[in-house]
């Protein structure tokens, strides 16, 4: 897979003092997403810091340092939540809407007629 973008308008970066031209940037190199990203993501996002609500209940249910949790690929770490759901209350599963941990995460949806998530 090709991770890299050339842009169609370069951009530059240039010193605050003289705005000189230090850099011209043309191509964005990306690299693969880790569970730290997807963390980052979500308290840069509001919800009064959710990524890290996740992440420390993920570290407590399986006895796992965050630094090693924010490594996990995100395949895996959507795979972890969906375990970590499992042991949620029924109400945080249930309603018209994945829970608190997977909604918007994962693209699953809810089934059955109360809405809840398959166990």
């Amino acid at each position: 897979m090709d991770n890299t973008l050339t842009l169609t308008k370069p951009l530059t970066r240039k010193t605050k003092e003289t705005g000189e031209i230090v850099e011209n940037i043309d191509t964005l190199t990306f690299r693969p997403l880790v569970a730290g990203d997807l963390f980052a993501a979500l308290d840069a996002g509001g919800e009064a810091g959710q990524g890290s609500l996740v992440r420390a209940l993920l570290a407590r249910s399986i006895n796992m340092a965050h630094k090693d949790i924010d490594r996990l690929d995100l395949e895996d770490l959507i795979a972890a939540l969906g375990k970590l759901e499992s042991f949620l209350p029924a109400s945080l599963r249930t309603g018209g809407k994945a829970s608190a941990l997977l909604q918007g995460l994962s693209g699953s949806q809810p089934v059955g007629n109360d809405g809840a998530q398959p166990s």
